[in-house]
């Protein structure tokens, strides 16, 4: 009997709720090889304008400057930046809200038109959380679930953000339906609260993304529809358990590519510039058959500046002046599907 609710807790332990389910599908075929261009990015506490008292507590605090004319300030910088670098997909971490996510959405409608215009949106948080995920894509997006951590193993659960599931379809004018990719994004748990605590809780978080690839390659046998992880991990490369093969990580007993180790040869240096040194924590990994062509950390004068050492690092925003942008840089990829 010990061994059997052993057993019903270790897998009430990975998934909590979902908001759909999954389907089958035949094998997708593309008539010729299509390359995405995906960012990921941290863009650090991203809070509209209204106070509900979920938001940190500099934001909450009376002596706080944070009006509507800053939040609209901050608004038009990301938007310039995110056309400017041109993402097909665009992930987005440290989002207050959906209306948020509109904002961004509608600012980006003005200044971008036919195919450049991204049409498509999806967010996720968890109630009561301060902030959570959002994507934009210039692909239809499709059939979101998101999925939580329910344990009660280690004490008193912290807030976590939920991994987003999201299939990503090529064209529903054209009839064309089915999945051609499918996008899981993950905001771990930050080291804030000491990195023993952060550790058991990821440990939790990776196994629940192992779960879900599972599942996926269940649906669809692997290469069938290949999946793109990324996100903010708070977990650098180095920190991962490494695989066999070349260039590949183990997100429990799954090998995915990372992207950190196919293009070591990359002027980036990190994400995330942390006491004085880089840390790769923001991450593209890639499963089944895709391939992928570039991953690089993203340096632009308009949200880096320079360290005391000399370093070209991002320019955290400053919530006292509205200066800067984020404490990360971007990530990007593209990866070919055939």
């Amino acid at each position: 009997m010990k061994k059997r609710l052993f057993l019903v807790c270790i897998l009430f332990n990975v998934v909590l709720w979902m908001l759909s389910g999954c389907y089958h599908s035949d094998t997708i075929r593309l008539d010729e090889s299509l390359d995405i261009r995906l960012i990921s990015w941290n863009v650090q506490t991203f809070f509209d304008a209204q106070k509900t008292g979920t938001e940190y507590q500099d934001f909450l605090s009376e002596k706080s400057p944070w009006n509507e004319e800053m939040y609209s300030k901050r608004l038009d910088k990301l938007c310039k930046i995110l056309r400017e670098i041109n993402g097909d997909i665009v992930v987005l971490q440290e989002i207050e809200n959906q209306g948020v996510l509109y904002d961004i959405l509608n600012r980006l409608q003005g200044i971008s038109y036919g195919k450049n215009a991204y049409k498509y949106c999806s967010f996720a948080i968890e109630p009561g959380s301060a902030i959570g995920c959002g994507v934009i894509s210039r692909f239809p997006l499709q059939k979101m679930t998101i999925h939580q951590i329910d344990s009660k193993n280690y004490g008193e659960q912290p807030q976590l953000r939920p991994l987003m599931e999201i299939d990503i379809i090529k064209s529903p004018e054209k009839n064309e339906t089915k999945p051609i990719m499918k996008l899981f994004v993950c905001h771990w748990k930050s080291k804030s609260g000491g990195e023993a605590e952060a550790k058991i809780w990821q440990h939790q978080q990776e196994k629940l993304l192992a779960h879900r690839l599972k599942l996926h390659e269940k649906d669809y046998p692997f290469g069938t529809v290949p999946a793109i992880i990324c996100g903010d991990f708070n977990k650098d490369i180095s920190e991962f358990s490494f695989s066999k093969a070349e260039n590949h990580i183990l997100i429990q007993d799954i090998p995915v590519k990372s992207g950190w180790l196919s293009f070591r040869n990359t002027d980036s240096e990190g994400s995330y510039w942390y006491q004085g040194k880089w840390e790769k924590i923001d991450h593209f990994f890639t499963w089944g058959k895709v391939q992928l062509k570039n991953f690089s950390a993203i340096k632009n004068p308009e949200f880096c500046t320079t360290s005391d050492e000399g370093e070209i690092i991002p320019y955290r925003f400053s919530l006292w002046n509205g200066d800067g942008i984020s404490d990360h840089l971007p990530v990007e990829c593209i990866v070919s599907l055939h």
